[in-house]
């Protein structure tokens, strides 16, 4: 019968934090029973705790697959292990021995490592416990410590000693690093690791623009770190105050700042960094907007706290149309400012301070947009009768000029415009058409009272010329009565008052009419036929005992 254990003896260390290494034992076979033995002994629950030996075992029927794990070594150098299959029908017993032999040596006991006061890393460790037989005797034991930085994976140190402690300057808490320690003994090597991890952060504490300063907290103790504060490519040297974690800058007044804190290492090595734009102004923002309607913005400036500004000055510049113009605001509240055109501005702050100007403590980056109003008008046509039209017309025209509104705020230079809904235009066209209606009605009326009195003075024999004046002056200049003075020397003395009338025809069957004939000679010029012509304004001329009513 073949053998039913095949063992495998692998030596294998175990890596980071680890001083033990494992190897495994691999029993294959066929029967009703699977048992192990270590120094000629079955394994029981004692010698597996006393060994650290973990056994699993794997049965598909009769097939055995048993796995046994060492560990503690090398205390379990030069350990026999077997291992046993049995069959119970017919019954048979076989058994296959192994020795578990180790070389090589042990990694490095009670790695450890501590800060100083002096802002240096002490590495400190001890001897190797275990090296195989096969070392010489007094072969000489060495180690190579290698310190890393974590982050950027820069060598902060690479040494090789026979000693068992190493300091490394300019290393601190704050730092992430990785610390490993090889024995290096005859052909053999072993490593032990060990790490840190560290905080270099910063962060804005606070911002004092009246002071004015700025202070930022910080991850890693000042006295572990180096912090700077640049402006552009300015070094802030003016340190008010710091503390373990906290360190304020002092800044001048009336300034734009774009800050950029650098933390660094005790060697150089810049960790984090951190930017901030500052204004020491008092003038922190600008509300613009746009509720008119006549070219006009409300203003208002937004102070920072504790503020002791008089106010702000404000100025619009349209750089199209070289248009400047500057607006003084006192207070907090808003200010209705009027530019005096349309035009797209660029906007400027400055602080006002005992009646001074310090800035542009504001200089907004968006651009507003002012559209003026342009007012409406509202025209009405003459009203006329023209000499062929028997009825009086009247025409009214409306005309509302566009109005369009806008203030647009804009990132860049896009904008966004609000234009006037109908409403605004229903007001113009009811005014006019309410006021042409009303003057179509008075001009019924005119027409209707002269239709009545041309009446009532036919009947009465009464000579009347009634004439309304015009915009239009007649193509010849001539007197307007001569015919009527013509008329009266030129007929009979026993002849009635004439009655004048239009050029409109008279029915022959009206017994008031009276011919032509009667009252003139032939030779006599026509009467000349008026032109009734309606406006806004009436006259009347009248002669004799004509009264109107």
């Amino acid at each position: 019968m073949a053998p039913p254990c095949s063992i495998i003896v692998l030596l294998v260390f175990v890596p980071a934090f680890c001083s033990q290494s494992a190897t495994t034992f691999n029993c294959e076979g066929n029967g009703d029973r699977v048992n192990w033995w270590i120094q000629s002994a079955p394994l029981t629950d004692s010698i597996e705790q006393e060994r650290e030996i973990i056994v699993t075992t794997t049965v598909n029927n009769t097939n055995f697959s048993s796995v046994l794990t060492v560990n503690s070594i090398p205390d379990n150098d030069g350990l026999g292990i077997g291992c046993e299959v049995i069959t119970f029908n017919p019954f048979d017993r076989v058994i296959s021995n192994c020795n578990l032999t180790i070389r090589g040596v042990s990694s490095v006991e009670d790695l450890q490592y501590d800060f100083t006061s002096n802002n240096s890393l002490l590495i400190t460790w001890s001897r190797p416990v275990y090296y195989s037989d096969d070392v010489s005797f007094g072969s000489s034991v060495s180690y190579q410590v290698l310190v890393t930085d974590e982050e950027d994976g820069d060598i902060i140190l690479d040494e090789t000693i026979a000693n068992r402690k190493i300091k490394v300057v300019n290393v601190t808490k704050c730092d992430t690093f990785n610390i490993s320690v090889t024995v290096i003994l005859a052909q053999y090597t072993s490593t032990d690791i060990d790490s840190n991890s560290g905080n270099f952060s910063i962060a804005e504490y606070g911002t004092q623009p009246l002071i004015p300063s700025i202070s930022f907290e910080l991850g890693c103790p000042l006295s572990k770190c180096l912090v700077s504060l640049m402006d552009g490519s300015t070094e802030v040297t003016d340190i008010i105050s710091e503390t373990d974690h906290i360190i304020e800058f002092k800044l001048s007044p009336f300034r734009h700042y774009e800050l950029t804190a650098v933390v660094k290492n005790l060697r150089g090595k810049t960790k984090a960094t951190y930017d901030a734009s500052i204004s020491t102004f008092h003038t922190r923002d600008i509300i613009i907007s746009s509720p008119h309607t006549d070219g006009s913005v409300s203003v208002q400036c937004v102070f920072v706290s504790g503020s002791t500004a008089d106010g702000c000055h404000v100025i619009f510049n349209d750089t199209n149309q070289e248009i400047v113009e500057s607006f003084t605001i006192t207070g907090p509240g808003s200010t209705i400012v009027t530019v005096s055109a349309s035009g797209v501005y660029d906007v400027y702050v400055y602080d006002i301070v005992k009646g001074s100007l310090y800035g542009p403590a504001v200089q907004d980056t968006t651009l507003v947009e002012i559209v003026k109003v342009i007012p409406s008008t509202f025209s009405s046509s003459s009203i006329m009768s023209e000499s062929t039209a028997s009825p009086a017309q009247s025409t009214v025209s409306n005309t509302v000029s566009p109005t369009t509104t806008s203030i647009n705020v804009t990132g860049t230079t896009s904008s966004t415009s609000k234009t006037m809904n109908d409403n605004n235009i229903i007001v113009p066209i009811v005014a006019g058409t309410v006021s042409g209606s009303v003057l179509l009605i008075l001009i019924i009326l005119v027409v209707c009272a002269v239709i009545i009195v041309n009446k009532r003075k036919k009947m009465k024999g009464v000579l009347i010329r009634s004439e309304f004046a015009t915009i239009q002056q007649p193509q010849a200049e001539t007197n307007r009565y001569q015919d009527v003075h013509e008329l009266r020397n030129e007929g009979p003395n026993n002849t009635s008052p004439l009655l004048l009338t239009s050029s409109r025809l008279i029915n022959e069957e009206n017994p008031y009419h009276v011919t032509r004939s009667k009252f003139l000679p032939d030779n006599h010029p026509t009467i000349p036929s008026h032109n009734v012509e309606v406006n806004i304004s009436i006259s009347c001329d009248c002669f004799d005992n004509v009264v109107l009513l």
